[in-house]
């Protein structure tokens, strides 16, 4: 499970009711990670609001959503707002904070849906088609090749489920996260070995995810 400084506390969820308590800064104080660029993490994820403010998530995916639309994802405006529902809803299922989620895929593909990376990762969580394949099979998704992971709704589906594994895995976020980036068997392997982890990525996940919040609140 994750940290419970990073998870909702669920204590209902009938009807789409939602108690949550939504992670701060200091949430990640102490965890292993390198400072990133401050130019690469400028306007991270939007704050949300919590359950003192809301009673469903209704309000939670709305702010996705205005955050979104101001984005290139190059997608259209009915789009948008399913991805904002996705977001929400998939974080919700696996107990995520769906600013966390927002974080990595500003960090992978800026979130614009038709991203591709040179290595073949493809889509707003910047997936590899091996890894895509077998989460489609275990969340029951069709999987027509390599252009499922073009559809955005597929691609966040996996893409939380992966990294709910990941942190499952190593009951770590940043180490979780430099696995999502570097892939399992090469984490595994500097584990066994005793060797550092490379945690930029990690930083600038996390970095994103603060998002220049210290900025704005002085």
């Amino acid at each position: 499970m994750l940290p419970r400084t990073l998870t909702f506390s669920i204590s209902s969820l009938a009807l789409g009711a939602l108690s949550c308590q939504l992670p701060t800064p200091s949430a990640f104080a102490g965890f292993p990670v390198e400072p990133a660029p401050p130019a690469a993490v400028a306007a991270g994820p939007p704050d949300l609001p919590t359950s003192a403010e809301a009673e469903s998530v209704d309000p939670i995916v709305a702010v996705t959503a205005r955050y979104l639309a101001s984005r290139r994802m190059g997608l259209a405006p009915h789009e948008v707002q399913e991805v904002a529902e996705t977001i929400v809803a998939e974080a919700i299922r696996h107990d995520m904070d769906p600013r966390l989620v927002l974080a990595v895929m500003r960090v992978e593909s800026g979130y614009y849906n038709f991203a591709m990376s040179p290595v073949g990762a493809i889509g707003l969580m910047q997936i590899m088609p091996a890894t895509g394949e077998e989460m489609a099979i275990d969340l029951l998704i069709p999987w027509r090749g390599p252009q499922t992971l073009f559809d955005p709704i597929a691609n966040i589906r996996m893409g939380v489920a992966y990294l709910r594994i990941l942190t499952d895995r190593y009951g770590s976020v940043p180490t979780a996260l430099a696995a999502y980036n570097w892939g399992p068997t090469r984490i595994d392997r500097r584990l066994r070995r005793g060797s550092p982890l490379p945690m930029e990525y990690a930083g600038l996940v996390l970095q994103a995810y603060d998002g220049g919040r210290g900025a704005r609140s002085s």
